[in-house]
């Protein structure tokens, strides 16, 4: 690879920069992969701390775009209007909280507290196959270990993953779309058929409400 890189460098003197080159296995002859499936080990026998340490580096190496009024960060437009509605109808949520799934880590793109067990809400801003793909194993995991009373996804408008989430699994997953903000609302905070007024936030004003 280094020879193949060198082609478009024009200073020849790149072999002097090179300071060790180790054989394939040198992670595990030195203990690096051993050391590290110790660590997490270990790590296991005290979940709950294993399980922070793990949700801080899930973090971390997400790309957070937008800051909501609550204080948190979120990872797209999307996110940012289904979290705002949820702050300003005051629907007690967390945002990629880690979750226990069997032998998995899920982080859901929001918990919401229920008397019984949480509500999950995916918010699926994409199109593409694979990226529902991922979406249904996730949905798979939730519904085996039976760890939410309600799972509902909040989508744009697509006719594949109507179909796909319909026939996949029938009533344990609620579909609602982006533009219906009111319907998640009721669902979640169950207040359908209450007179509280729900009050819905668009886009521009959940950008609004975003601290400069």
């Amino acid at each position: 690879m280094l020879r193949r890189i060198t082609q478009y460098l024009s200073d020849v003197r790149w072999a002097s920069w090179v300071a060790d080159i180790r054989d394939q296995h040198w992670g595990q002859a030195k203990g690096g992969s051993v050391s590290l499936r110790r660590w997490h080990a270990r790590m296991r026998a005290n979940p709950r701390s294993y399980h922070e340490i793990q949700s801080r580096r899930f973090r971390r190496s997400r790309n957070y775009k937008f800051m909501t009024s609550a204080g948190y960060e979120v990872r797209s437009l999307y996110e940012l209007v289904v979290a705002e509605n949820l702050i300003e109808n005051r629907v007690p949520h967390q945002y990629e909280h880690s979750l226990r799934c069997g032998g998995h880590v899920l982080f859901p793109d929001f918990s919401v507290p229920r008397s019984s067990n949480n509500t999950i809400i995916e918010v699926c801003g994409f199109r593409s196959k694979e990226s529902l793909r991922r979406l249904c194993r996730k949905l798979r995991l939730y519904v085996s270990c039976g760890v939410a009373e309600l799972l509902v996804v909040v989508h744009i408008y697509d006719r594949n993953l109507i179909r796909t989430i319909a026939e996949g699994f029938g009533r344990s997953v609620r579909l609602v779309s982006f533009n219906d903000m009111s319907d998640l609302i009721s669902m979640v905070a169950g207040t359908r058929g209450s007179v509280s007024p729900i009050r819905i936030i668009d886009q521009p004003e959940a950008l609004s409400r975003c601290p400069k």
